[in-house]
């Protein structure tokens, strides 16, 4: 059966900031779990935020937007000035205010509301240069403390190699790459460092035989709606017979006015290859799959 993951918690609510602790409430009691994105502090602490950085990152073709400040109310946006994440102290991460009213919460504020949905997964995606030693660090004390369990957690990344280093410090966790759906994205993920190997890769052969991938042994290979495609599983199944796909949607129509989503998921090419559906929309997405019979 397929999961249903509320993608940053829960993405479409009017009045509510994405990737905050009220969104991931609804994404753990609506669905089999949350998405989540985690960066690092100047000190070292992962908060969780799907945009680190204050500048545009440049593509080949296309520019693509990480801007924090987009997120955060006016008196927080001259607060944050032109610096990045990583940039921050946790005190000045945690004066700040989002544009709906919330505050952006720590990778520990995550697992501690975990506790009261037991088994629910947890796929955190790696976002900041260097995230992975501290959200491993934090998976670990989860653990020890009894709120989580390793096989509730999922660690993806378009970092390849953060995830090559999570294989390395946590064996036992699932781990999952994550693949752009054009090359015009081959482009580097963190411009402003001597960072050259970091960057994004895009759904191919080349990519799928890389000694990297075959390193890392992925759980899943994570890609957006429109790359499910029979050519695409087909190319999966040729190099990675047992190999699974999470997909995810984001800024789309509703899960039952979707039709390339609903396509995906019923295929007879595709739909056997699909783990998991990473939506904005985690309630609606469970109810459509449990009235296709794709869900119990």
């Amino acid at each position: 059966m397929v999961q249903v993951l509320g993608h940053r918690g829960e993405r479409q609510n009017p009045d509510v900031d994405e990737n905050t602790l009220p969104t991931f409430a609804t994404g753990f009691s609506t669905s089999d779990g949350i998405e989540t994105d985690g960066t690092q502090t100047k000190d070292g602490t992962v908060f969780l935020s799907h945009d680190t950085t204050q500048d545009y990152i440049p593509h080949v073709i296309s520019k693509s937007r990480y801007v924090f400040n987009t997120h955060l109310n006016k008196i927080s946006q001259k607060i944050l000035g032109k610096r990045r994440i990583d940039q921050l102290t946790d005190a000045e991460m945690e004066a700040l205010t989002l544009e709906k009213g919330g505050k952006v919460p720590k990778l520990s504020e995550v697992f501690a509301e975990a506790v009261k949905y037991p088994g629910k997964t947890i796929d955190i995606e790696v976002k900041g240069e260097h995230a992975i030693e501290p959200i491993i660090a934090e998976i670990h004390k989860a653990v020890a403390a009894g709120e989580i369990k390793e096989e509730q957690i999922i660690i993806t990344s378009f970092n390849h190699p953060a995830i090559l280093r999570a294989k390395q410090l946590a064996p036992k966790i699932k781990r999952g790459l994550i693949f752009s759906g054009s090359s015009i994205y081959d482009s580097r993920m963190f411009p402003w460092s001597h960072n050259k190997e970091s960057r994004y890769i895009e759904f191919n052969e080349k990519s799928l035989t890389s000694k990297q991938t075959r390193e890392i042994a992925p759980d899943y290979f994570i890609v957006k709606h429109t790359s499910v495609t029979p050519e695409n599983v087909s190319l999966l199944r040729k190099h990675f017979p047992q190999g699974k796909i999470m997909f995810w949607t984001s800024n789309e129509k509703p899960p039952a006015q979707n039709d390339q989503v609903i396509k995906a998921l019923t295929d007879p090419a595709t739909k056997d290859a699909i783990e998991a559906v990473i939506t904005d929309y985690p309630e609606q997405m469970t109810k459509l799959l449990k009235a296709k019979g794709l869900k119990a």
